[in-house]
């Protein structure tokens, strides 16, 4: 992922998304925008071995982006919204699971 977006290599086929349906589960149940700020997720689901991102700019067009399949460790969540009107950032509600997860331990 990182050479195709730095370096142009390869092509986009299998590496962007768009999703059918938002990012957040609140936009999901109401059927309603929550916000116009960005929204950033990422997700490590170990039983399909896949760490994904999710991204919306503007909280438009909601995009999936795979980073593996090969991912060995425990199933989480974690997301950001970035607002641009006040430049604040702010941690989204997630659940975690997996034994002995800390959640801290991953960086933005």
């Amino acid at each position: 992922m990182r050479d195709f977006i730095r370096n142009d290599v390869g092509d986009e086929a299998g590496r962007v998304f768009v999703k059918g349906k938002p990012i957040t589960a609140q936009e999901i149940v109401t059927g309603e925008r929550g916000t116009d700020g960005h929204v950033l997720t990422v997700e490590g689901r170990r039983a399909e071995r896949t760490l994904e991102m999710q991204l919306a700019l503007f909280n438009s067009i909601p995009y999936k982006i795979p980073m593996t399949n090969q991912y060995p460790g425990h199933a989480f969540a974690k997301g950001r919204h970035f607002s641009p009107g006040t430049d604040k950032v702010t941690e989204l509600g997630a659940k975690y699971a997996g034994k002995n997860f800390d959640p801290s331990k991953i960086t933005w």
